[in-house]
């Protein structure tokens, strides 16, 4: 997708790779970051939010711990 967006305003003759993207680290993997600087994305800012509180009705979990205590399903993350 990023591909195409850039290629898009390439025709109009706007670089979209000197743009700062921000992203959520629970979102960012290694192998976006990577794909983003192959696209030629330089300026990257990937932040946390270790500040929040989840319950799951019994135990309260800080993000960071949460994210580490989850068990994930593969089949529906990024339906």
């Amino acid at each position: 997708m990023l591909t195409r967006l850039k290629a898009e305003f390439a025709q109009h003759d706007l670089d979209i790779t000197n743009i700062p993207l921000t992203m959520d680290s629970w979102y960012v993997s290694e192998p976006l970051k990577q794909k983003l600087h192959q696209l030629g994305f330089s300026k990257i800012v990937v932040v946390g939010k270790g500040n929040y509180v989840f319950s799951d009705g019994e135990v309260q979990y800080t993000a960071s711990q949460w994210k580490q205590e989850i068990e994930y399903d593969s089949l529906t993350l990024g339906d």
